[in-house]
């Protein structure tokens, strides 16, 4: 590709030309073109279909030029190159292994992600959350940047309340032979809430339970933390099952007892950002001033309560000051303990460590319902920052099971159907996997009976979690998606599974092939040929959109794509039986995809498969 761009900004010097390549959409447009009219027509005060022929107009093509015919067309300047050195040079830098890697960005990014209740299992609602937001920590890493993958744990909330007054006011076990994290949410926590229903009373029991949680130092918080991390360890065990784990763990209790909320609580203050209210059914709390913002200004009773009456602070108080900490505008008086591994978690006596927080952009995969407390977090930001502050609030939208999957998974349903603990409809991810794993294994024993049994529990192990992070991320975020557990483990369509079979193909060509001969230039190229290239070629423009726009869907859609263009080209283009130039060009051709697709799924979180 650097041959590509050098000979065409020798053709057009222009500054940043390279930044405004785009693949056009019809072969009939050319090979490559170039919007930068478009950029350059407020500059100039000319159309940009003007500005196009006046520099195609003084282009003139050297001889044995990489570029056969340069065109002006609606604005857009289209390349046409000379598919044969075109394509040589493609599937050489394709098949290296900094193919596609952006100029480093070198920025301190904190990705927060799953974030859920520390008293249950994590469903499959939830999951979307996570494999979003894995997905964005690998895509900008591979962009250069440096990330944290943060897990915010609400430790003292009410729903973690409710598994306490479950243990300690009610008297259930907290012995139990399930995973404790599901029998904390199928169990305790539906319990308890059918509780509340027939006995109201016992809520204030739960809000003296928050107070003590949120106070420390008591048997009741000292209660809460063990609870807590118990449930903590098992969701990150079915994380570590999905291919994801982090670098931080911030508890909210950490918030509070560090003095991090006490701090903050000042600053707001001394900015004149807050104000106490002194009459009214908000007298005594602390509001957050919004009603003077042109974009809260329209709401009624649009200023905020971070703080109630009794000091107990609301989630939207600790979220404020937890930003703070993400964007380095408050002191770091968290300490840090080691959680397993190389994961961290902020804890009460933990010790002091430098390189968690001051990011100079942060991104909460927060889903869409929680878009307005997003909206207050970002207005206190910018009200206590001198500079502007790069927060990111990253929605999507909810997850629902099918119908033939909920019923499949032991549920009676009219139709596809939306998760909800309080109520006990949900389907823990554990559950999904086990079913996934167990299609997953079936189907590759067929195709490998003789294969040993480690093997086999390995690779359906592998092919259920790409399935499922595959299903989760494919689509645009903004959509609601029906999970069918089925339908996500097809060899064909636009799945997972697809994929790795279309990439343990191109590695069984290339084992029969052993080392794929010297790269040279065909004497001709097949139309299904040049449709790789063109694909090929495509990735580095791809994986930049991507991650500039944290596009999950982006990755996904050229994965597939790619694929599909290869699986047509194993159709009509045999490898093996070629000869000469041809066949060694077409090996080469074998080996830039597998390199390729293997970033693709290094970049989404699916597991390169050698055999299926």
């Amino acid at each position: 590709m650097k041959e590509i761009y050098s000979e065409i900004r020798k053709l057009i010097p222009l500054e940043n030309i390279e930044n405004t390549f785009e693949s056009p959409p019809e072969r009939a447009y050319g090979d490559l073109a170039t919007t930068i009219c478009f950029l350059l027509a407020k500059q100039q005060k000319k159309p940009p279909f003007r500005i196009a022929e006046e520099i195609v107009g003084s282009v003139k093509l050297p001889k044995n030029s990489l570029i056969e015919k340069v065109e002006a067309r609606g604005g857009y300047i289209n390349f046409f190159f000379n598919r044969a050195k075109l394509a040589t040079i493609v599937v050489a830098e394709a098949a290296k292994k900094t193919y596609g890697k952006p100029k480093p960005d070198r920025r301190r990014v904190i990705v927060e992600h799953t974030s859920v209740n520390p008293n249950k299992a994590l469903h499959v609602g939830h999951i979307r959350n996570s494999c979003l937001g894995d997905a964005i920590v690998r895509m900008l890493k591979f962009a250069g940047n440096d990330v944290q993958e943060v897990n915010y744990i609400d430790d003292s909330g009410s729903q973690v309340a409710d598994i306490i007054v479950g243990f300690k006011v009610l008297g259930i076990s907290a012995e139990t032979a399930m995973k404790f994290d599901q029998y904390c949410g199928n169990e305790v926590y539906v319990r308890v809430n059918k509780v509340y229903e027939a006995n109201p009373d016992l809520q204030a029991k739960r809000n003296e339970i928050i107070r003590a949680i949120e106070n420390g130092n008591n048997d009741t918080s000292k209660l809460a933390d063990k609870v807590v991390g118990k449930i903590l360890s098992a969701q990150l065990e079915t994380l570590l099952r999905m291919g994801i784990s982090f670098d931080l763990l911030v508890k909210e209790t950490s918030v509070l007892r560090s003095k991090l909320w006490d701090s903050a609580f000042q600053m707001l203050k001394d900015a004149n950002a807050v104000y106490k209210e002194a009459e009214g059914k908000n007298s005594g709390c602390w509001l957050l001033k919004l009603s003077d913002r042109p974009e809260f200004a329209k709401l009624e009773n649009a200023d905020k309560i971070i703080s109630r009456s009794d000091g107990t602070v609301l989630y939207t108080g600790k979220d404020i000051a937890y930003a703070m900490w993400k964007h380095g505008l408050i002191a770091d008086k968290f300490g840090y303990s080691l959680f397993g591994g190389k994961t961290w978690i902020t804890e009460a006596g933990g010790r002091k460590k430098g390189g968690f927080g001051s990011a100079d952009k942060s991104v909460a995969i927060v889903d869409v319902r929680q878009s307005y407390a997003q909206d207050v977090v970002a207005a206190a930001l910018s009200m206590l920052a001198n500079r502007k502050i790069d927060y990111n609030h990253y929605d999507y939208g909810v997850v629902t099971l099918s119908k033939k999957t909920a019923e499949q998974l032991g549920f009676e349903v009219d139709a596809a159907t939306h998760m909800s603990g309080r109520k006990g409809l949900f389907v823990n991810v554990d559950d999904v996997l086990g079913a996934l794993e167990k299609k997953a294994y079936d189907e590759t024993k067929k195709r490998n009976s003789a294969a040993k049994e480690k093997w086999l529990r390995d690779t359906a192990r592998k092919i259920a979690r790409s399935a499922l992070r595959y299903e989760m991320i494919k689509i645009g975020r903004e959509n609601t998606i029906t999970f069918d557990a089925g339908e996500s483990l097809r060899l064909d369509g636009n799945t997972a599974p697809y994929l790795q079979y279309a990439y343990a193909r191109s590695l069984k060509i290339l084992e029969k092939a052993g080392k794929p001969p010297k790269l040279a230039a065909p004497d001709a190229i097949t139309d299904t040929e040049s449709e790789m290239v063109k694909a090929l070629m495509d990735f580095p423009a791809v994986v930049g959109k991507a991650a500039e726009n944290l596009s999950t869907q982006e990755i996904c859609r050229y994965a597939f794509n790619l694929c599909s263009v290869f699986n047509k080209f194993y159709q009509d283009s045999p490898v093996l039986r070629a000869e000469g130039k041809s066949k060694a060009f077409r090996l080469n051709l074998v080996k830039a995809f597998a390199t390729t697709v293997e970033k693709c799924f290094g970049l989404v979180g699916i597991d390169a498969l050698e055999k299926m």
